[in-house]
Protein backbone atom coordinates (compact mmCIF):
# COMPACT_ATOMS: atom_id res chain seq x y z
CA UNK A 1 0.00 0.00 0.00
CA UNK A 2 3.15 2.56 0.31
CA UNK A 3 3.54 2.70 -3.07
CA UNK A 4 0.48 3.42 -4.20
CA UNK A 5 1.32 6.41 -1.59
CA UNK A 6 4.03 7.68 -2.79
CA UNK A 7 2.63 8.43 -5.66
CA UNK A 8 1.43 12.14 -5.13
CA UNK A 9 5.52 12.44 -4.73
CA UNK A 10 6.96 10.94 -7.54
CA UNK A 11 4.60 12.85 -10.08
CA UNK A 12 7.29 15.80 -10.52
CA UNK A 13 10.07 12.96 -10.65
CA UNK A 14 11.71 14.51 -13.57
CA UNK A 15 12.00 17.99 -12.03
CA UNK A 16 13.48 16.53 -8.67
CA UNK A 17 17.21 16.53 -8.21
CA UNK A 18 19.62 13.94 -7.68
CA UNK A 19 19.32 14.89 -3.87
CA UNK A 20 15.73 15.20 -3.73
CA UNK A 21 15.07 11.59 -5.28
CA UNK A 22 17.48 10.28 -3.57
CA UNK A 23 15.50 11.65 -0.24
CA UNK A 24 12.07 10.05 -1.63
CA UNK A 25 14.04 6.98 -2.38
CA UNK A 26 14.97 6.61 1.42
CA UNK A 27 11.68 7.31 2.78
CA UNK A 28 9.44 4.82 0.61
CA UNK A 29 12.43 1.96 -0.07
CA UNK A 30 13.80 -0.65 2.21
CA UNK A 31 15.60 -1.95 -0.42
CA UNK A 32 16.48 -3.10 -3.89
CA UNK A 33 18.19 -5.63 -5.19
CA UNK A 34 19.22 -5.81 -9.18
CA UNK A 35 19.92 -8.75 -11.18
CA UNK A 36 21.35 -8.33 -14.76
CA UNK A 37 19.07 -10.01 -17.12
CA UNK A 38 21.35 -10.18 -20.36
CA UNK A 39 22.53 -7.06 -21.59
CA UNK A 40 20.45 -3.08 -21.20
CA UNK A 41 18.03 -5.13 -18.79
CA UNK A 42 17.86 -5.17 -15.61
CA UNK A 43 15.60 -7.01 -13.06
CA UNK A 44 14.32 -5.04 -9.85
CA UNK A 45 12.82 -6.30 -6.94
CA UNK A 46 12.12 -3.41 -4.27
CA UNK A 47 11.54 -4.08 -0.85
CA UNK A 48 8.71 -1.32 -0.11
CA UNK A 49 8.99 0.20 4.40
CA UNK A 50 5.73 -1.52 4.37
CA UNK A 51 7.33 -4.66 3.82
CA UNK A 52 5.27 -4.80 0.14
CA UNK A 53 8.09 -6.50 -2.31
CA UNK A 54 7.32 -5.62 -6.33
CA UNK A 55 9.32 -7.40 -9.23
CA UNK A 56 10.05 -5.12 -12.22
CA UNK A 57 12.03 -5.52 -15.33
CA UNK A 58 13.62 -2.03 -16.70
CA UNK A 59 16.12 -0.96 -19.72
CA UNK A 60 19.18 0.92 -18.98
CA UNK A 61 20.65 3.72 -20.15
CA UNK A 62 24.12 4.07 -21.65
CA UNK A 63 26.57 6.72 -19.50
CA UNK A 64 25.67 9.26 -22.43
CA UNK A 65 21.91 8.79 -21.39
CA UNK A 66 20.42 7.24 -24.42
CA UNK A 67 18.60 4.06 -23.58
CA UNK A 68 20.16 0.72 -23.96
CA UNK A 69 17.60 -1.14 -26.60
CA UNK A 70 17.49 -4.15 -24.40
CA UNK A 71 13.88 -6.39 -25.12
CA UNK A 72 12.25 -7.38 -21.96
CA UNK A 73 10.67 -10.93 -21.43
CA UNK A 74 7.24 -9.22 -22.34
CA UNK A 75 8.22 -7.76 -25.65
CA UNK A 76 9.71 -10.94 -26.67
CA UNK A 77 6.83 -12.71 -26.51
CA UNK A 78 4.48 -9.90 -27.98
CA UNK A 79 6.63 -9.92 -30.72
CA UNK A 80 6.51 -13.51 -30.84
CA UNK A 81 2.48 -13.60 -30.79
CA UNK A 82 2.77 -11.18 -33.72
CA UNK A 83 4.69 -13.81 -35.61
CA UNK A 84 2.68 -16.89 -34.78
CA UNK A 85 -0.81 -14.93 -36.08
CA UNK A 86 1.32 -13.55 -39.28
CA UNK A 87 1.31 -9.90 -38.45
CA UNK A 88 2.76 -7.64 -41.48
CA UNK A 89 5.89 -5.90 -40.70
CA UNK A 90 3.80 -2.75 -40.22
CA UNK A 91 1.60 -4.21 -37.59
CA UNK A 92 4.86 -5.90 -36.20
CA UNK A 93 6.77 -1.98 -36.19
CA UNK A 94 3.68 -0.56 -34.61
CA UNK A 95 3.95 -2.80 -31.59
CA UNK A 96 7.32 -1.16 -30.82
CA UNK A 97 6.80 2.62 -32.60
CA UNK A 98 10.75 3.52 -31.30
CA UNK A 99 12.89 0.52 -32.54
CA UNK A 100 13.96 0.50 -35.75
CA UNK A 101 12.96 -2.49 -38.22
CA UNK A 102 16.13 -4.02 -37.97
CA UNK A 103 16.56 -4.15 -34.53
CA UNK A 104 12.92 -5.94 -34.75
CA UNK A 105 14.39 -8.39 -37.50
CA UNK A 106 17.26 -9.49 -35.36
CA UNK A 107 15.30 -9.80 -32.37
CA UNK A 108 12.67 -12.01 -34.10
CA UNK A 109 15.47 -14.22 -35.86
CA UNK A 110 17.04 -14.69 -32.58
CA UNK A 111 14.24 -16.20 -31.24
CA UNK A 112 12.85 -17.97 -33.89
CA UNK A 113 15.51 -18.29 -36.72
CA UNK A 114 13.37 -18.09 -40.50
CA UNK A 115 10.81 -16.71 -38.57
CA UNK A 116 10.45 -13.36 -41.18
CA UNK A 117 10.11 -13.89 -44.47
CA UNK A 118 8.70 -11.19 -46.07
CA UNK A 119 8.89 -9.84 -49.96
CA UNK A 120 8.92 -6.16 -50.33
CA UNK A 121 10.26 -4.34 -47.68
CA UNK A 122 7.90 -1.60 -46.38
CA UNK A 123 9.67 -0.31 -43.67
CA UNK A 124 13.25 0.89 -44.14
CA UNK A 125 16.03 -1.16 -41.92
CA UNK A 126 16.60 1.73 -40.09
CA UNK A 127 13.28 3.51 -39.76
CA UNK A 128 10.94 3.01 -36.86
CA UNK A 129 7.29 2.83 -36.93
CA UNK A 130 7.28 6.87 -35.46
CA UNK A 131 9.16 7.41 -39.01
CA UNK A 132 7.41 5.44 -41.38
CA UNK A 133 4.52 7.30 -39.94
CA UNK A 134 5.84 10.39 -40.49
CA UNK A 135 7.51 9.11 -43.98
CA UNK A 136 4.38 7.88 -45.56
CA UNK A 137 1.59 8.97 -43.38
CA UNK A 138 -0.18 5.89 -42.85
CA UNK A 139 -1.52 4.48 -39.56
CA UNK A 140 -1.85 1.11 -38.58
CA UNK A 141 -5.89 1.00 -36.86
CA UNK A 142 -5.35 -1.13 -34.12
CA UNK A 143 -9.16 -2.19 -33.35
CA UNK A 144 -9.10 -3.51 -36.84
CA UNK A 145 -5.09 -4.48 -37.94
CA UNK A 146 -5.45 -2.63 -40.97
CA UNK A 147 -3.34 0.18 -42.76
CA UNK A 148 -5.43 3.01 -42.79
CA UNK A 149 -4.49 6.36 -44.81
CA UNK A 150 -4.25 9.09 -42.81
CA UNK A 151 -3.92 11.39 -45.54
CA UNK A 152 -7.15 10.74 -47.33
CA UNK A 153 -9.21 11.73 -44.27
Amino acid sequence: MLRQSCGPALEHWKDLTRAAKRELIQIFVRRVEVERIRIGVLHLTIYWCDGEVNAVECVTRSISGRVRRGWLAREEEQLLAAIERGATPVEIAALFPDRTWNAIDVKARALRPGSLKFGQRIIRPAETWNDYVARTGNLLVAASGTIADTKAV
